[in-house]
């Protein structure tokens, strides 16, 4: 496991956009805001770029990208967006490069692949975490800070919130690295050289706005692949908007992971603040982490 260095106000963050584009009105609100709070914004060439739901073209993409790695001047990396892209680079990610240059990549959704790629190819850890478009609005929230907090502080212990929609699924406890994210891209990573390994690690998964039969078909993907039973513990953040159409039968969210965690007996609970929802509270892949099923409790950087 390599920590990149902490980042404290004043740090140059790099800004790229590897999946897809938003207005560009907003991006330079964002970046007005991420300003006015302590950081200096270095703009990714392409982040501006449109070619349909890219950002821009592949190539300008990962330029961009392994730039802001090489740059010794910048001090992290944050997404601008999430949507769609980033699984179309990783197979041309030079590795080395992210391996001698560690900095802190931060995003989240579409991200989850660069994320998972980067710390089971190089052992570097990225962090889960709001991005640059979500900044509006949210700058002063309990989740941008506690980002702020992780990257300038990243091995001190932190116990996520508990909330009361907490639920434990299978009891027990566990440990291991955290790593996951969108359970869109997990699924999606089967079968290719990036394919997520969740060998006695915690697996975090999280979703938004997908029918709950195709939840449950990305969960039996998972299982029937052997990643749920090879998890030493699994957390589930938000499934924000993931119901069927109104008068379709189905089946609630929480009955389908209920069903499938009872299938492979792993300790396992629902309710970490974190995904497409507020709040997001960041998640630096690859942590030291412990879980408590039954309380519904995760711990980075245990003490």
């Amino acid at each position: 496991m390599i920590i990149p260095k902490p980042i404290f106000q004043g740090a140059r963050i790099g800004i790229i956009a590897p999946a897809s584009p938003i207005d560009p009105h907003l991006t330079y609100q964002a970046i007005d805001q991420l300003s006015e709070i302590g950081y200096e914004p270095v703009l990714g060439e392409a982040i501006f770029d449109q070619l349909g739901f890219l950002a821009g073209y592949d190539e300008d993409r990962l330029t961009d990208f392994h730039k802001m790695f090489a740059d010794k001047t910048i001090d992290a990396i944050l997404c601008l967006r999430g949507g769609y892209g980033s699984m179309r680079m990783i197979d041309q990610i030079d590795y080395d490069l992210i391996r001698c240059n560690p900095k802190w990549l931060i995003g989240y959704s579409d991200i989850t692949t660069l994320l998972n790629a980067i710390y089971q190819e190089t052992g570097v850890m990225t962090m889960h975490g709001p991005m640059l478009a979500e900044l509006l609005g949210s700058v002063h929230t309990n989740w941008w800070s506690e980002l702020w907090r992780r990257v300038s502080n990243p091995t001190c212990p932190y116990m996520y919130p508990n909330i009361k929609k907490a639920q434990c699924l299978f009891p027990g406890e566990a440990a291991g690295p955290i790593i996951g994210g969108n359970l869109t891209l997990l699924a999606a990573s089967l079968g290719t050289p990036y394919e997520i390994n969740t060998t006695d690690c915690i697996l975090f998964i999280e979703e938004v706005g997908e029918n709950p039969y195709r939840i449950d078909r990305m969960l039996t993907q998972l299982r029937l692949a052997g990643k749920l039973q090879t998890a030493n513990g699994i957390i589930f953040g938000d499934f924000t908007d993931c119901k069927a159409p109104d008068h379709k039968p189905s089946i609630p969210v929480e009955t389908i992971l209920l069903n499938h965690m009872q299938q492979v007996c792993t300790p396992s609970y629902i309710g970490l603040p974190a995904g497409h929802s507020l709040p997001n509270y960041p998640i630096p892949i690859g942590a030291p982490t412990y879980m408590d099923a039954d309380a519904c409790l995760c711990t980075i950087f245990p003490e």
